[in-house]
C-alpha cells in the first residue's frame, strides 16, 4: 500500500473506517507506514508459517514487528500460530486473538448414505515438509494395506522421488497420484474416502483437514502444529510426526473401529468450527469492536 494508492482512495470514498490486511509482511507493514493508522485502526490477519521456521531475514523480523506493533488486533487461524507469535513477540500477547479459516460451503453438502470405499486420501504440496514419505512408508506398512488404495492428491518438487519410493515398498499398483485437482474434485474424492492421512511436520492451519472434516471423513494427523489441538477421538486420530511405526498402527486402528465414525457428527462439528457462517461473524464482530 503506498501513499499515492492511500490518497487515491479517500480522494474516491473518503477515509475508510477500519484497514484489514492479511499477512503482516508485507500488505501488513505497508498499511502500517501509510498514514492511514494515525487514524483509523489496523487489523492484520496472518496466516503465514515463516513464524514457526524461523527463517526471517533481520529486515524481516524488524518490519513484522513494526506491523503488529501498530495493529490494534492481530487474527491468527490457530491457538498453535498464536502461541508460535507470542513466543516470538511477546508484545503481541494482548493483541492476538484466534479465528480459524472457513471451509467451501461445497464439502459440506451432506452425503449421509453415500459408500465410502476402501481409499485412503492424502492431499498436499509434494515436497519434504508435507511428510507424503511417511504417508507411503505407514501405507506399505499396514496389515489391511492389501485391501486399500492409496491416492495422493498435489503436485510438487517430490513427486519422481515419492513415486519411485511406492516402487520400492512394493504398493506401486496400491499408490495412485492424482496430479492438482480443483475444490469439486477433491470434495468428490473426500466423500468416497475412508480417511485423510496428513503426515505434515507441521502446519498452521491445515485447510485439507478441516476440508475432510466437513465431508464427514475422519482424518490422522501428526502431533506438531494447529490439527492436533482440534482433532478429537470423535473425528480421528493423532500420530506422532515422521514415525511410521505409529502412523501405520493408528490407520489400522481407525480401518478396525472404522464404524464408530459417525459421518453426520463429523460434519457437524465441522460446521460449527469451520463454516462460513460462523467464521464471517466472528470476523464482524471484531470489526464492530474496533470501530465502535
Amino acid at each position: 500500500m503506498t501513499q499515492i494508492a492511500v490518497e487515491k482512495y479517500m480522494k474516491r470514498y473518503g477515509v475508510p473506517d477500519l484497514i484489514h490486511a492479511h499477512f503482516g509482511l508485507w500488505a501488513g507493514y505497508s498499511a502500517s507506514q501509510c498514514g492511514l493508522v494515525d487514524k483509523v485502526p489496523l487489523l492484520i490477519t496472518e496466516h503465514s508459517s515463516i513464524y514457526y521456521e524461523n527463517n526471517l531475514s533481520k529486515v524481516e523480523i524488524r518490519s513484522a514487528k513494526l506491523a503488529f506493533n501498530r495493529a490494534c488486533r492481530i487474527i491468527v487461524p490457530s491457538s498453535f500460530l498464536k502461541e508460535v507469535i507470542a513466543k516470538q513477540m511477546p508484545f503481541t500477547c494482548e493483541k492476538l486473538t484466534v479465528i480459524p479459516n472457513f471451509v467451501n460451503s461445497l464439502f459440506f453438502n451432506a452425503t449421509h448414505d453415500q459408500q465410502r470405499e476402501n481409499v485412503l486420501i492424502s492431499i498436499g504440496r509434494l515436497v519434504a515438509d508435507k511428510g507424503f514419505e511417511t504417508v507411503i512408508k505407514s501405507f506399505a506398512k499396514m496389515k489391511n494395506r492389501k485391501n486399500y488404495n492409496l491416492i495422493i492428491v498435489g503436485d510438487g518438487t517430490n513427486y519422481k522421488a515419492l513415486k519411485k519410493l511406492s516402487l520400492e515398498c512394493e504398493v506401486y499398483d496400491n499408490v495412485h497420484f492424482t496430479g492438482i485437482l480443483n475444490s469439486q474434485e477433491i470434495s468428490n474424492l473426500l466423500k468416497k474416502s475412508k480417511i485423510l492421512v496428513s503426515c505434515s511436520h507441521f502446519e498452521t492451519f491445515g485447510m485439507t483437514i478441516v476440508e475432510s472434516l466437513a465431508t464427514g471423513t475422519p482424518v490422522l494427523v501428526t502431533n506438531v502444529g494447529a490439527p492436533k489441538g482440534f482433532v478429537s477421538t470423535k473425528v480421528g486420530e493423532v500420530c506422532k510426526v515422521k514415525d511410521v511405526e505409529d502412523t501405520s498402527s493408528k490407520l489400522d486402528y481407525m480401518i478396525d473401529n472404522y464404524s464408530k465414525y459417525d459421518h453426520a457428527s463429523i460434519r457437524e462439528f465441522a460446521l460449527s468450527h469451520f463454516g462460513e457462517e460462523v467464521v464471517l461473524n466472528n470476523i464482524f464482530n471484531e470489526y464492530k469492536s474496533l470501530v465502535i
